[in-house]
């Protein structure tokens, strides 16, 4: 069998259209100036603000918890916050590579008749993961339900739960979104006896697959390019948990666990709203089930492996903190990370529209193409994360005490290397999105596999002497690492495409 022919052989194959060169011509006549209106005013343009902004919103919405609970809840309340949902945070990165980067692949390589299907698919095998993190997130909170001597914990976790459900049944889907006040007043008898990290755990439970579904529908949306869809999602999590957190900080309620229960009302109001507007079609055939498992798996399992190791060295970091010094530390950790979350808003938003764009240029007009995508993204990362890191390598002691206490401030160096790193891996998922267009995996995961290495093998001496400054040089030497790495095998698999085009 011959072998199949590259998008760069294909388009040089194709005849040349007499209308397409002189409309060339035309483009490259063009000022600078004229180019950037052009580029301003399309519907790329149009689409990659509407991201940003969503973006701009999901960071607002993230970083909302770390603020409040910095200032109201207590300084040693913030890294139980951040140990908790890291596990929900590492989850949801397991399945966007699982199930959503191979959804955004293979969707535009199928009929539209057959994208419902496949859609209906995926989000089984989605709530199939949810239900087996639960079930897992489940077992560490009866760990540590003996682990804190409460063993009436779990019995009555799950019978509030019960109550929250079924008292009120307005909605069997999403009964934490619906009743999830009754389930908070029927908690508040033993939430002050048992363990708050207990407590939480076992909230994630329910919290956690919630949390989990809308971001994943927020990835769906982005594969369909439905910006305005993912925006008017993710608004509503952000207005509901900016005011149920807000009222509970005015009235000196915010704990770990109130903060659970918003968050989960928050992102399931949002995913609710988006099974009643159904925006994209879906359909359930059990037959393809498992040929769609198959497609995707066969796909994204060098993805996942990777996304578990180079994860595991960022999300473990709160862990490996509260081990090597205490549970202050952490929340100076906690503190750092939600300073520079403002990068993220950048980093998330560029990325979730050139991702699409990225596998598009390659699978529709070739290699090149795809690398000039690939340097529009390290350029605007270079220029605005750069600046970012700047300012807070000037002001970061400034910032800390103002945005969250005084005694934050001793974390100043730990923002300014942190800064450095938003840079540095910013840079990374644009080369790694360019690997997953040419369906080169298995490089992604040898790249993660040296962040995880390189991270892990200098947090443990660097976290126990120098605390949060020590976990931050640990991830810019775990992220440059896998940078190089990542960029020379882009350069293999970019030297290779001519033979593979001339074959």
């Amino acid at each position: 069998m011959p072998p199949a022919a590259s998008p760069a052989s294909a388009s040089a194959a194709a005849p040349v259209d007499p209308a397409g060169t002189a409309e060339g011509d035309a483009l490259a006549k063009q000022t600078f100036a004229q180019r950037v209106r052009t580029a301003s005013t399309s519907s790329g343009a149009r689409s990659g603000g509407l991201a940003m902004v969503d973006q701009a919103l999901v960071s607002a919405t993230n970083f909302l918890p770390y603020l409040l609970i910095g200032k109201f809840g207590g300084e040693a309340a913030l890294g139980v916050y951040a140990l908790c949902f890291s596990i929900v945070f590492f989850v949801s990165e397991l399945q966007q590579r699982m199930l959503a980067t191979p959804y955004m692949v293979f969707l535009h390589r199928k009929r539209d008749a057959s994208r419902a299907a496949y859609l209906g698919s995926t989000l089984v095998h989605f709530a199939i993961s949810s239900a087996v993190a639960a079930i897992g997130i489940a077992a560490y909170s009866i760990y540590l339900s003996w682990a804190y001597g409460d063993s009436s914990t779990a019995l009555n976790t799950w019978r509030a739960a019960v109550v929250s459900s079924t008292a009120v049944p307005i909605t069997g889907v999403f009964p934490l979104a619906a009743n999830g006040m009754m389930g908070y007043s029927a908690c508040l008898s033993w939430w002050q006896s048992a363990a708050t990290m207990t407590i939480g755990m076992w909230l994630l439970v329910i919290v956690g697959p919630v949390f989990m579904l809308r971001e994943f529908l927020r990835n769906v949306a982005f594969a369909h390019l439905q910006m305005r869809s993912a925006v008017a999602g993710d608004a509503i999590v952000f207005v509901v948990q900016a005011t149920g957190l807000a009222l509970l900080a005015w009235w000196g309620r915010l704990t770990i666990p109130a903060a659970f229960v918003v968050i989960g009302i928050a992102t399931g109001l949002s995913s609710l709203s988006w099974a009643i507007a159904r925006p994209l079609p879906v359909r359930y055939r059990r037959q393809g089930l498992a040929l769609h498992w198959r497609q995707n798996w066969a796909y994204s399992q060098w993805l996942v492996l990777g996304r578990m190791a180079g994860s595991f060295s960022r999300l473990a970091m709160p862990w490996i903190v509260l081990w090597a010094a205490d549970k202050i530390v952490v929340s100076h950790w906690a503190a750092c990370l939600g300073l520079v979350g403002g990068s993220w808003i950048f980093i998330r938003g560029v990325t979730n529209y050139l991702r699409p764009l990225t596998i598009s240029a390659y699978a529709k007009d070739g290699p090149a193409a795809m690398v000039r995508v690939v340097w529009l993204g390290i350029g605007l990362f270079l220029v605005i994360l750069g600046s970012i890191a700047a300012v807070l390598w000037a002001y970061g002691d400034w910032l800390l005490s103002v945005v969250y206490r005084p005694e934050y401030a001793v974390a100043a160096a730990a923002v300014a290397v942190l800064g450095v790193n938003a840079v540095v891996t910013a840079v990374g998922m644009t080369v790694s999105n360019a690997l997953s267009a040419m369906c080169d995996t298995k490089s992604q995961f040898w790249g993660e596999l040296v962040t995880l290495v390189f991270t892990l093998g200098c947090a443990w001496p660097l976290v126990s002497r120098y605390g949060a400054t020590g976990a931050a040089w640990s991830l810019l030497i775990g992220s440059s690492a896998s940078l190089i790495y990542m960029a020379a095998m882009l350069a293999r698999d970019l030297r290779r495409e001519p033979a593979v085009a001339s074959a």
